[in-house]
């Protein structure tokens, strides 16, 4: 097996600088990691308000006026199972 393994260090004021600054970049990391997913989350709250605010115009044309609210009118096509031969 290979594998590679740090020197370690043997004056205690380094090991505890060492240690700082793999705190401080590790702290440095995560507030970025939050601040990026805190920026997405106001981008789809704010575009979610958008669309659901946004007035979509009904074209006029769109229902006959003799049109009852519950049917739904179009065109169809009446479909027959084939008969069975014996």
């Amino acid at each position: 097996m290979f594998y590679w393994k740090l020197p370690r260090m043997h004056n205690p004021l380094l090991r505890i600088l060492a240690m700082a600054a793999g705190l401080v970049i590790m702290a440095a990391l995560l507030t970025l990691g939050l601040a990026v997913i805190a920026v997405l989350a106001v981008g789809a709250v704010i575009m979610l308000a958008i669309n659901a605010f946004r007035s979509r115009p009904v074209a006029q044309g769109a229902r006959p006026a003799s049109a009852k609210p519950g049917v739904i009118e179009g065109e169809f096509r009446v479909l027959h199972e084939p008969t069975r031969k014996s």
